[in-house]
This record gives C-alpha cells, structure tokens and sequence, in this order.
C-alpha cells in the first residue's frame, strides 16, 4: 500500500486480524499499556500463557502497524534516517502527523520540501526522484490513522470478537480522563466485554537501549526499511512513563471493574539488534531502488557537489524529531 487513501475498511480489518477473528459469547477487551519500547507486542505470548485472551482468535489494534503499513511512510522516513547518517543532524521528521494528518502522504515530506537544495548533486537527485514519486499525493481524505484505529475498534466490538489495544496512556488531570480509555469504556457500555489491562513495565535504560538499536539498527536495514523516530533519552522516556503510570493509577479509580495486572518486562540483550555500518553509497541506491519510480524526472535543481561514499555507523545523536 502507498498512500492513506489505500487504508479502507476492509484493508484495516485485514491488517488487524478483525476480519478472521470469530465472534464470542465471552470476548475479552484487553489493553496492553506501557511506554514506547516496554515491549507491548510481546507481551502478547504471556497475555495467551496467562488465560487473558485465545491463543490466535482476537484482533490487535495497534495505529503504529497502520503507519508502517503505508509506503509513502517507510520511504519519508528512510530519507530522513538517510540523511542523518550522512551529517544533517539538524533533520527535523516526526510520526505524530502521520497518525492525525488526513493528506494522502500524510504531509511526511514537509521537512524535505524545505532543505532539499541545500544537499549535494548526487543524493538530491536520488531522493528527489523519491519525492516526486508523491507529489501528487495531496488530496485530502475522510479519515486520518487516528480515526482509522476507532472506527476498527468499533467495527471489532459490534463484532463481538476479542481485542487487544495496544497503547500509551496519559492522564489529564485538569479534565480527570484518560481520553483513550473513556471512548473505550463508552464503547463497550452494555456489552459482555470484559476489560483486562496488563500494564508493561521495566527498567527505563533497558527501554533506551532496545528503542535506540530497533529504530537505527533494525528497521533502516529490512528490505522494506522505515525510521520511527522516537527520543531515547532517558529523560523523556522517564516523563513518558510517569504519565503512564499516572494514567494507570486514576483508571483503578475511575473504573474500578477493569482487571489491572502489571508486569514486568526483562530484556534479552542477545537479542538486540546489531551494530550495523551503512555505505551510504549503498544505502542512497538501497532508497532509489525500492522506494523510487522506474523513470522519473525532477524539477528541481542542485548548484554544489559533495562526496558522500564513505561508511558510517549509525548512533544516538538523532536529531529527527
């Protein structure tokens, strides 16, 4: 799929296993909470183990899967990790207006549009051809990811399967509401639902380390690669967890039927993804090839060169946010 225009209903209930799931006398509504990089999509094996949901028949909503499904989103990100990797640690890309953006690219190339001649001949032209290739891709459509993700959830309710909601959580406290769990809540008022929330938790530097070797080591490298950005100072992720936490805590309160089990996530080092080297040469080719048109002219121009063959390891210091 290419563009959000791509992202039907029937396309969305596919990708979130709606479509397959079997309706149920008993369905289980269990949210998965935690931060960022916790492991949320792999506390599904001990969801199972546990008896909180079936072994295959339930859905899994997750907007992130939405996202990575689009490909005007892996090659947008691509070029930004791209670009990082080559020194312009002032690239500026960020997801969170790929989930409520209702362009059809989602408006992921805004960044690009505003530095693009300010880079050398060769990767300009590259990267130029990936862009025209979306150029187009402007109309705007009925629903953003967002809205995509609710509207799933509903259709999975009325169908009465099981669901797992896979999230983050924040807690307005000048409101007193978890927005995210009040829709639900709502949602499932008057159903044979019941509500299971396993709260994911570890050790913050556990956390930075697995978001820091996932997104700059695993992902640029599948065959199909994509960047989700996400900060992984300790710090920020520290806030993110607070919040979380905050969240959990005034759900208990404010729906005191919801079943809350909190657990505790262990990282295997070993299964870290590696250190890579990228030749940039390569990874310029890499781009063009899997993420550019067969033919494709450019409009626009380049009055500088640069040399950028060189091999370089990719790092911490993002500077895409």
């Amino acid at each position: 799929m290419n563009t959000l225009d791509n992202l039907t209903d029937e396309t969305v209930d596919n990708i979130f296993h709606i479509t397959e799931a079997s309706p149920t006398t008993n369905p289980v509504f269990l949210i998965i909470a935690g931060i960022p990089g916790v492991g949320k999509s792999s506390a599904h094996k001990e969801a199972v183990k546990r008896g909180y949901i079936p072994k295959h028949n339930y859905a899994t909503i997750n907007l992130d899967t939405l996202v990575e499904s689009l490909k005007v989103f892996r090659a947008a990100s691509s070029m930004a990790h791209f670009l990082k990797l080559d020194g312009h640690e002032d690239i500026r890309f960020g997801t969170i207006r790929a989930y409520q953006s209702k362009h059809q690219d989602l408006e992921l190339f805004d960044w690009y549009d505003k530095i693009h001649e300010t880079l050398d001949p060769q990767t300009k032209k590259r990267l130029d051809k990936i862009r025209s290739r979306y150029s187009d891709a402007t109309a705007i459509q009925s629903h953003s990811i967002q809205e995509l993700g609710a509207d799933a959830i509903e259709r999975a309710v009325k169908k009465q399967v099981s669901v797992v909601y896979e999230t983050t959580l924040s807690f307005n406290k000048k409101e007193g509401i978890v927005k995210k769990i009040d829709a639900i809540m709502d949602l499932l008022k008057d159903t044979s639902y019941r509500v299971i929330l396993l709260h994911i938790v570890g050790p913050i530097e556990e956390i930075a380390k697995r978001i820091h070797h996932r997104q700059e080591y695993q992902t640029p490298s599948l065959s199909m690669p994509f960047y989700r950005y996400m900060p992984a100072s300790e710090t920020v992720l520290s806030k993110i967890d607070k919040d979380n936490k905050e969240a959990v805590k005034a759900i208990q309160t404010i729906y005191p039927s919801i079943s809350v089990v909190v657990m505790e996530a262990t990282m295997n080092e070993s299964r870290l993804p590696k250190p890579k080297r990228y030749t940039l040469r390569k990874q310029r080719h890499k781009l063009s090839t899997v993420f550019g048109p067969s033919r494709s002219t450019s409009g626009y121009s380049a009055d500088r060169s640069r040399s950028s063959s060189r091999s370089v390891t990719s790092h911490s210091k993002a500077g895409s946010k």
